[in-house]
């Protein structure tokens, strides 16, 4: 199966890093995002993946082309051309199609590109900027068992603030951060049928304000819940913390 990341944005919200590269090559525990997120997948067996370019895409296509060298110990014999890997040697079986979807375009465009450059039937979709522990095999196998064309990962958002309940102006009661009282959001991790397209327009749009809408309208989308890890990468803050879990063995990337 095939998973299409979303890595064409310029994450205007995070300028201090994405000044000369796109947010999904920000590193968190010493490697972009952008391969924890394909790590993730893999651990699931899945090895094709479409990364949609558009912003600083140069960058992420020369990580791809050095993708062994940047991560092990090589020598290079400048005579012979030889290059000998030492120690442990990181080789993924993965197959990638780096695909250019316009620099300006918008995450609509760039979805609808990638899935005219596929023949699969089913999908995994994913944005290039969060991480998530979800099982993608109960993801897919909840997707075949409704029967519709879109599966969403449905997730709580981190807890950021206290929690008043309210009586009009009076307060009921004042609470610490906490899960319970968030209601779920989109966390991304989608499984998409290509039937899909059908929903799309010729217009530049937002994936989620455009298609996605009116497959909700259709009744053709369906939450599947998930009560783990889950954390997107919007701001400095954001990877401050990703980095912080990984440290503290909240989560591992299931690879590091």
């Amino acid at each position: 199966m095939r998973c299409i990341i979303l890595a064409g944005g310029k994450g205007s919200r995070f300028s201090e890093e994405t000044a000369n590269k796109p947010k999904p090559m920000i590193e968190v525990a010493g490697q972009p995002i952008l391969f924890h997120i394909m790590k993730h997948y893999s651990n699931f067996g899945v090895k094709d993946f479409t990364v949609t370019l558009g912003y600083q895409g140069n960058v992420i296509k020369e990580w791809l082309r050095n993708f062994e060298f940047n991560l092990n110990s090589f020598n290079i014999d400048f005579q012979t051309k030889k290059t000998t890997f030492h120690g442990h040697m990181e080789n993924e079986n993965w197959s990638v199609l780096a695909l250019e979807t316009g620099l300006h375009s918008l995450t609509a465009t760039r979805i609808k590109l990638a899935i005219q450059n596929t023949q699969e039937e089913d999908i995994f979709v994913t944005y290039g900027d969060g991480l998530c522990d979800v099982d993608l095999n109960q993801l897919l196998q909840f997707h075949y068992s409704h029967k519709k064309l879109v599966t969403v990962t449905a997730v709580k958002p981190p807890a950021r603030f206290g929690h008043l309940d309210l009586d009009g102006d009076k307060v009921l009661r004042f609470t610490e951060k906490s899960h319970h009282h968030e209601a779920r959001i989109n966390g991304g991790f989608f499984v998409f049928n290509r039937k899909i397209l059908d929903y799309f327009s010729t217009e530049e749009e937002a994936l989620e304000t455009g298609p996605l809408t009116r497959v909700t309208q259709a009744g053709e989308m369906r939450a599947f819940l998930h009560d783990g890890f889950w954390q997107n990468m919007d701001t400095q803050r954001d990877r401050d913390l990703l980095e912080t879990f990984w440290k503290n063995g909240k989560f591992s990337f299931n690879h590091m």
